[in-house]
């Protein structure tokens, strides 16, 4: 491996972990919100966690 497709590897991979740090840490203080509230939000925020897991399959498949 060449010190470029090293350092590439290196950062999807931090940027892989970074995603799915926040992911996890957003679904923890999500599930903390009153059911009711939550009912009400996760539609809007749906499309979010699609971006996300898509983006971090994506870097998986590199």
């Amino acid at each position: 491996m060449t010190d470029e497709s090293t350092s590439a590897h290196f950062l999807t991979t931090i940027r892989a972990l970074t995603k799915r740090i926040l992911a996890s840490v957003f679904r923890g203080l999500l599930m903390r919100l009153d059911p009711m509230f939550r009912r009400a939000l996760l539609p809007r925020l749906y499309p979010l966690f699609v971006v996300i897991r898509c983006d971090t399959a994506r870097d998986r498949a590199l």
